[in-house]
């Protein structure tokens, strides 16, 4: 396969994934205020911990003058200058989505050119509305769903298709990350609701968690979402499939070219291994977080030189 060709389905994953998280974390902060009171004021604090998960503070301090839940849904869903944006994000899906309409199944493309195409003549109303903005969630979130299935359901099992796997399970286990990163560092005041709950809301894992543990604190949390190899979020679950979606490529060939990537496969796996979060202090537990989230962002670098594939933009900014 040509990298050009296989850059735009990996990246085309990785856009989809972004979208659909962000989706789910905005929505999910949304939800929370037209059930409760819908003050801007009662979840600022709330919501300067989205803005680090699926934007940056420093841009968004850049450009808007003050923080309010306005500012924060332009800069959030409609922004052209945040390349994180999901106006933005969805235009991403839907161009590599076309430079690979003969290897994608044609009802994908069908259904990211249908909601670009609807976002695009459907203006973006001069009075700002939770409800508005709720449809307009829904509609990508019911868009990522339907583009999930067509994946699983039309598509070979063949390059392409490890491709857009592969992307997926690296912009999955990076956001996971990046999730508890910005949780673990807010102190406990700044954040209202239990970092614990919080962290598995957002990740979208709470219905699984509950099933599974009785009690919810973070340690038993930050250790599900790092070492459980049944959760479809956690960071085991990604790294172990990807492993996998790399041998089929390779056809179980060890190709010395992919030594810097299986390095930092293995390097991710024996920490996860070797973690012990139960032992760790809040200090120690923010360290390992983020340690690994640097390996989730090398680990996509890695794999875009590996397999000559373009870099996009940095996804996500320390703080």
């Amino acid at each position: 396969m040509l990298s050009r060709v296989a850059g735009s389905l990996f990246w085309m994953a990785r856009y989809s994934e972004r979208t659909a998280a962000n989706t789910h974390i905005i929505h999910t902060q949304f939800a929370q205020m037209l059930e409760e009171s819908g003050l801007d004021t009662t979840y600022l604090e709330d919501w300067k911990v989205i803005l680090n998960i699926c934007g940056s503070s420093k841009e968004f301090f850049d450009t808007y003058d003050k923080l309010s839940v306005r500012n924060l849904s332009h800069y959030l869903l409609y922004s052209k200058e945040n390349f994180n944006s999901l106006i933005h994000t969805i235009s991403s899906i839907r161009e590599n989505a076309r430079m690979t309409r003969d290897i994608i199944p044609h009802a994908l493309w069908e259904e990211w050119n249908e909601l670009y195409l609807s976002l695009k003549d459907d203006p973006q109303s001069p009075i700002f509305s939770l409800l508005e903005i709720n449809r307009f969630l829904e509609k990508i979130n019911h868009t990522s769903l339907t583009s999930t299935g067509i994946i699983n359901t039309l598509m070979s099992r063949d390059e392409g298709y490890h491709f857009l796997k592969i992307g997926r399970w690296i912009e999955r286990a990076e956001k996971t990350m990046i999730i508890l990163n910005e949780l673990l560092q807010k102190k406990e005041h700044e954040i209202r609701k239990c970092t614990a709950t919080y962290s598995l809301q957002l990740t979208q894992t709470l219905e699984d968690f509950s099933k599974k543990h009785r009690i919810c604190n973070t340690d038993s949390v930050l250790n599900y979402l790092i070492k459980d190899t049944t959760c479809t979020h956690s960071l085991s679950y990604c790294i172990q499939h990807m492993k996998q979606s790399i041998s089929v490529l390779e056809q179980n060939n060890n190709n010395c070219r992919l030594s810097p990537l299986l390095q930092e496969l293995q390097a991710i796996q024996q920490a996860i291994s070797s973690v012990d979060i139960a032992t760790m202090s809040i200090e120690q537990q923010k360290i390992c977080i983020g340690s690994f989230l640097t390996h989730c962002i090398m680990l996509g670098s890695v794999f875009s030189k590996v397999y000559y594939l373009d870099e996009s933009f940095p996804t996500y900014e320390f703080q």
